[in-house]
C-alpha cells in the first residue's frame, strides 16, 4: 500500500512531512460534514449569547439600571444557546 504524505510548514521554514492516508471521496465528505457542524454550532452559540449581552447593556444603559439587564439577557441568552444546539443535534440525527 502506497503512502501519501503532505507537508505543514511551521514557523516560516520549518517543515513537517505527516503521513497521511488516502480518503475516498465519502470520508471526506463526511469530515467536511462534521467540520460544518462544529463550526455551525460554535458560532450560533456565540451569536446567541452576545446578542443577548449587547441587548442587555443597551437596556441598562438606557434605563440607567446597571446589572439587571444584562443578568437577565446573559441568562436568556444561554437557554437560547442551550436550545440552538439541542435543536442542531436533534436535526442531525
Amino acid at each position: 500500500m502506497k503512502k501519501y504524505y503532505t507537508r505543514v510548514d511551521i514557523l516560516y521554514s520549518w517543515r513537517i512531512i505527516i503521513p497521511m492516508p488516502k480518503l475516498t471521496k465519502e470520508e471526506r465528505r463526511r469530515i467536511f460534514r462534521a467540520a460544518s457542524l462544529l463550526t455551525q454550532l460554535a458560532v450560533g452559540t456565540i451569536i446567541c449569547i452576545a446578542l443577548s449581552v449587547f441587548v442587555g447593556l443597551f437596556l441598562d444603559n438606557q434605563f440607567g439600571t446597571s446589572p439587571i439587564f444584562i443578568l437577565i439577557f446573559v441568562f436568556i441568552g444561554i437557554i437560547a444557546a442551550f436550545k440552538f444546539m439541542y435543536d442542531t443535534a436533534k436535526r442531525v440525527d
